[in-house]
């Protein structure tokens, strides 16, 4: 019995504990008294057109670059 009482006692602290763990954070955030705004994301600038034609300029001298070195016969004797 006695060990029942102190496991009660524990949990007992264990919740208060937890919830003054928890209550604390939100006794710091500042309170609403006024109505506020929801911040507005931010608008972003001029989109440039040019970055879809760079990217496909990009691949397609990585793939002329791929297909030039394979294209380079070696030179490879008959001993190899």
């Amino acid at each position: 019995m006695k060990k029942v009482m102190s496991m009660r006692r524990l949990a007992a602290a264990m919740v208060v504990g937890c919830a003054g763990v928890m209550v604390s954070p939100a006794a710091g955030q500042p309170s609403k008294s006024k109505v506020e705004e929801a911040p507005a994301p931010p608008m972003p600038g001029k989109m440039d057109s040019n970055g879809v034609i760079v990217n496909y300029l990009l691949v397609v001298v990585v793939i002329a670059a791929v297909v030039g070195v394979t294209a380079i016969p070696s030179r490879r004797g008959h001993q190899d």
